[in-house]
């Protein structure tokens, strides 16, 4: 189980990334899902999109590679984090066998209107729960999040125009 430090967000990001960068670190697997918790002042997806996959960000299988640090303290994503996915709308009901279900659109701005301070990190919190495939065996693990000692949510940092991610704060279990 990892826990919340006392670092800031920048001493936090600059310790993950150097451990990414000299691989201190055990590949998980391929983040597939991560579910949100409602934020009162965050956005709720199109209707069409909640009605879908609910409060979730869904890569299906283009997510990037999640890694555990090496003390188990910091949940790291070690590769790009590419755009969203459009996904199938699954209550949609083919006329004839062999239609193929209408796509809808995920955007990352549809989840959060947070952005980390003089940065382009978008915000995404609090984070309840992740689904991963794992790279070691053809199965899935879910990581949960909760709320750290310090009052801090398991939260997720993105940079769309570079690809970064990085998780911050809060507590997280993998089960």
């Amino acid at each position: 189980m990892g826990i919340a430090t006392a670092f800031t967000l920048e001493d936090q990001l600059k310790l993950q990334r150097e451990r990414v960068q000299r691989g201190e670190f055990t590949p998980l697997g391929r983040l597939v899902k991560v579910i949100l918790e409602p934020a009162r002042d965050a956005p709720l997806p199109p209707r069409e999109q909640t009605r879908v996959v609910g409060v979730s960000m869904d890569w299906q299988r283009l997510g990037p590679t999640l890694g555990l640090s090496l003390d188990q303290q910091d949940l790291l994503i070690i590769s790009p984090v590419p755009p969203l996915p459009r996904i199938p709308d699954v209550t949609w009901k083919p006329a004839k066998a062999g239609d193929d279900a209408p796509l809808i659109e995920q955007r990352y701005e549809n989840f959060t209107n947070a952005r980390v301070k003089n940065s382009t990190f978008l915000v995404f919190s609090p984070v309840a729960q992740i689904l991963f495939r794992m790279l070691s065996a053809p199965a899935f693990r879910m990581i949960k999040g909760s709320a750290g000692f310090d009052g801090t949510q398991l939260t997720l940092l993105i940079d769309p125009t570079t690809g970064e991610g990085h998780f911050y704060g809060g507590r997280f279990i993998i089960v």
